[in-house]
């Protein structure tokens, strides 16, 4: 769990009744948790997401279609991000919230993720997007592709 809706509300929200003080008790339980992040990125996750980003990355270099571009790069960005905040251990979001917790964990990679999104949506050049994706990815172990796979015991094997 890295999109923690619920755990905020609990952490954030105004307790109305609490006749036992259990609701004083959840509140500050998921204060605590909330404020001590996400758990590390297993291996299998972290790979998961270098796997994506590095199919992304293939998909955008191919790409012939202006209109699929967008969309390969809205996915790449967001993947980017989520894998920025994950090896961080800052908690996910949608929308708006992803931005603002990349700018607080990371606003160097956020800039330059978002100056290279503009730059592709208004001239079709993925340049910029692209370095700033692999620089990501590298300080995550780099691209993921040939051998990779997943049996149902999901067991890496390159």
């Amino acid at each position: 769990m890295r999109r923690p809706p619920l755990l905020h509300m609990c952490a954030l929200g105004q307790v109305l009744v609490d006749r036992d003080g259990g609701a004083v008790e959840m509140r500050e339980q998921a204060r605590a948790r909330l404020t001590s992040g996400p758990a590390p990125l297993s291996v299998a996750e972290r790979e998961d997401q270098r796997y994506l980003i590095s199919d992304l990355l293939d998909d955008l270099d191919g790409c012939q279609d202006p209109d699929e571009l967008i969309f390969i790069a809205d996915r790449l960005l967001i993947s980017v991000c989520e894998l920025v905040l994950s090896e961080k251990r800052v908690w996910l979001g949608h929308g708006k919230w992803l931005l603002r917790r990349l700018r607080d964990a990371d606003s160097t990679v956020c800039r330059q993720l978002l100056t290279g999104y503009r730059q592709l949506v208004a001239s079709g050049d993925s340049v910029v997007l692209r370095q700033a994706a692999e620089v990501v990815l590298n300080r995550s172990g780099g691209r993921l592709m040939e051998g990779y796979w997943r049996d149902g015991a999901r067991k890496i094997r390159q």
